[in-house]
């Protein structure tokens, strides 16, 4: 079989081409490999039977820790807002000789049944802020138009004495109604600030610094077996949950 000088070519340049991508992408690949956080190197799940776990009540609300060398960690789980609402406190050992970040991003929900592990993705405060504000002005809207309809009847008398029943407008159910639009908005927007407030926050603690807050996640049935992760440093601690059923 003849080949041409001209095929030689172009395979040779096809062959360079086909190096060249292959090298662009290893260096990308290295590249993001290298920007991406560490893995833990320690996994620490909590059980009963494990020193530094403890496992407390406190108004009917069970608190899950884990006490080590390099942080102290409590978990409680309970419904809030409509969701479910994990928190967390984390305490940098005074003994301790490095910072300790405390990343929300690290705060992972997992629901275990047969069916499988399913992780709970995290709802930010400020949505929710926002959708019970916004409830609250459509329920306002619609309990403003009702009373609008609201009528009453008075009695009114001619020049002549003759008395007549009239039908006229409510005005103070109109105002009540108004008046509890304005609360229940004011008390959304309250609610909604503590919930922004009190959630989870970055946090970069020194030896003997703590951090504490909230975190949303979907609610969920009583009963379910949830497995919550949080990643601090070079550690992963695991704490193992049910719902307790109603």
């Amino acid at each position: 079989m003849n080949i041409s000088r001209g095929q030689i070519t172009r395979a040779f340049v096809a062959l360079a081409a086909l190096a060249c991508a292959v090298f662009v992408f290893t260096a990308r690949a290295t590249s993001q490999d290298a920007s991406a956080p560490p893995k833990p190197k320690l996994v620490l799940t909590w059980k009963p039977t494990v020193p530094g776990c403890d496992d407390k009540f406190l108004d009917g609300i069970e608190n899950k820790s884990q006490s080590t060398t390099q942080a102290f960690v409590i978990i409680n789980l309970f419904p809030d807002l409509g969701k479910l609402a994990v928190h967390i406190f984390v305490e940098n050992p005074e003994k301790s000789k490095v910072r300790l970040e405390v990343i929300p991003e690290d705060v992972h929900v997992f629901k275990l049944s047969n069916k499988g592990i399913v992780e709970l993705q995290r709802t930010n405060a400020t949505k929710i802020a926002k959708s019970l504000e916004r409830r609250q002005r459509v329920a306002a809207g619609l309990s403003g138009f009702s009373a609008g309809m609201n009528q009453t009847t008075a009695t009114a008398t001619s020049s002549d004495g003759t008395k007549t029943t009239v039908t006229i407008p409510n005005t103070q159910a109109q105002t009540d109604a108004i008046n509890r639009a304005h609360e229940n908005i004011s008390e959304a927007q309250t609610t909604g600030y503590k919930a922004i407030a009190e959630e989870l926050k970055r946090n970069t603690l020194e030896p003997g610094q703590t951090a504490m807050g909230r975190l949303f996640f979907p609610s969920q049935k009583s009963g379910e077996d949830l497995l919550i992760q949080i990643d601090l440093g070079a550690v992963r601690y695991e704490f193992p949950f049910r719902l307790p059923k109603k």
